[in-house]
């Protein structure tokens, strides 16, 4: 198992699941997935009300 996806293994909880995809087109013509609703707030909403330094650790990428 690659290490990025180890690190995930402790948020799967939080994460939607995919309930189906078509990525042939052949459904709607293009690629699709749905997913389980996740009940709150969408970051972008809610980012700038955090101090910035808290910001920065939402958007790092390692």
């Amino acid at each position: 198992m690659q290490k990025s996806v180890a690190g995930l293994l402790s948020i799967t909880d939080l994460m939607p699941k995919v309930l189906a995809v078509d990525s042939t087109g052949m459904v709607v013509g293009r690629n699709w997935m749905i997913q389980f609703f996740l009940p709150g707030t969408p970051a972008p909403q809610r980012l700038s009300s955090f101090p910035k330094d808290t910001q920065a650790r939402f958007l790092a990428v390692e």
